[in-house]
């Protein structure tokens, strides 16, 4: 295992804990190696969850980040999970929900790998995924997305297709995020329990 030299954020090392993490990401998301060492991150349909787009969070200004980290501590966490989606050699961490512990695990596992951020057992109470350095999706049940996003889910769509059309960017990751858009807005929210929504190329 590859531990990542961190302050805030806890490596967990017993089998029997990062197999019950592992198992209640799965509810929600699946990781798959392509050939060529592409990857395929698969989002999985949940009971009353919605899924939209985000700017990476690393975009977002400090008080936005301060707005989320209370919102957290409102709805009672102390703690969340980090994992890294596809490589296996990373252990899982708990982050503390302070601004600190959200920007470190920002830091070292955002920017490194494509990872989740999420809190509950034995499901997933929500997911926040993180692909791209530009691309977060995030995933729940739809007053908890309000409430994290300070806006309405139709609102949250409209702000990342803004983002998408006018923001400087490469073709190629302008195709990408619009493609993300267009798989979940309309899709997911009436999609039947277990279908599966591919956040990856």
């Amino acid at each position: 295992m590859s531990i990542i030299k961190t302050k805030l954020l806890h490596p967990i090392t017993s089998p029997e804990q990062i197999d019950k993490i592992d198992e209640s990401l799965s509810w929600a998301v699946r990781c798959q190696m392509k050939p060529r060492w592409s990857e395929e991150i698969t989002l999985f349909k949940l009971e009353k969850w919605v899924a939209v787009p985000v700017i990476s969070e690393s975009s977002i200004d400090s008080m936005e980040k301060e707005r989320r980290q209370q919102t957290l501590l409102a709805r009672g966490y102390r703690e969340l999970w980090a994992v890294g989606l596809c490589n296996r050699y990373v252990p899982p961490y708990t982050v503390p929900v302070t601004l600190e512990g959200l920007e470190e695990f920002r830091q070292e596992m955002g920017f490194l790998y494509d990872c989740a951020l999420f809190a509950g057992q034995p499901e997933p109470d929500w997911v926040l995924i993180s692909i791209d350095s530009e691309l977060d999706v995030i995933a729940g049940q739809a007053d908890f997305i309000r409430q994290f996003l300070n806006c309405e889910i139709e609102e949250a769509f409209f702000r990342f297709q803004n983002y998408v059309v006018h923001e400087p960017m490469p073709k190629q990751l302008r195709q990408y995020l619009q493609l993300v858009h267009d798989r979940l807005k309309g899709n997911y929210q009436s999609a039947s329990v277990g279908a599966e929504f591919r956040l990856t190329p």
